[in-house]
């Protein structure tokens, strides 16, 4: 029996197989699926929980002023003491507190706004520098919310004080007749404010676009665009 011999490669047939190896060999290891460990799925899974928590009250916060700004539209007379209220919670007490708040803000900062900017920013829900892009971006859409929060403030009080000479302070019971345009604009101001918040907030998280996407679809009422 003849032994068939194994051809001989040249010098280039050599070269062009030990590349395709090495081709070969450096896509199976680049395509390779890297798993994350149990520990970083769990600090992922922890940071979605913590950013759904937390864009919770900026979505109720822009409900309750939706649904004010719809008061003010269709009713032209509104109860002093009721739209007082309404506006406080609406604001998440970041312009004149809730009473059984008042003896602590003089102390500290009560707006939850704040509270909220400060957990993303030093913890405990996420930490950023306080010179990242991230802690300048948040604290920044926090202090224009605030502003447009005292902004429509003003514009009520306008309104009550210019309907009874100013008594509507001390009155739970007056009520004032409101010009809806002249707060509308106040109103259109804070919510497109509370809109910029949020989507500073949601970026202190640092997420990938998809942990993104899933955050603006479980809390949509923060993200929807402002009218």
């Amino acid at each position: 029996m003849i032994a068939r011999a194994t051809p001989a490669l040249d010098d280039d047939d050599a070269s062009v197989s030990s590349s395709v190896e090495t081709t070969l060999a450096t896509t199976t290891v680049a395509t390779r699926p890297a798993r994350a460990s149990p520990f970083d799925e769990l600090a992922a899974a922890k940071r979605r929980t913590n950013a759904k928590f937390l864009m919770g009250p900026v979505a109720t916060s822009r409900a309750r002023l939706a649904a004010l700004r719809r008061d003010v539209s269709q009713n032209d007379v509104l109860d002093v003491a009721d739209a007082r209220d309404a506006l406080t919670k609406a604001t998440l007490d970041c312009t004149t507190p809730r009473d059984a708040l008042k003896a602590y803000s003089n102390a500290r900062d009560v707006c939850t706004l704040s509270i909220l900017a400060r957990s993303v920013t030093k913890g405990p829900a996420a930490r950023n520098a306080d010179d990242s892009q991230e802690s300048m971006a948040v604290y920044d859409a926090l202090e224009r919310a605030k502003d447009s929060f005292g902004v429509l403030e003003a514009a009520f009080e306008r309104a009550f004080d210019d309907f009874d000479g100013g008594s509507s302070s001390s009155s739970s019971s007056s009520t004032a007749r409101t010009d809806a345009s002249a707060v509308d604009a106040a109103f259109a101001a804070a919510d497109a404010a509370m809109y910029d918040f949020a989507l500073a907030l949601a970026a202190c998280f640092r997420f990938d676009a998809s942990a993104y996407d899933a955050l603006r679809e479980d809390v949509a009422g923060a993200f929807v665009e402002p009218l």
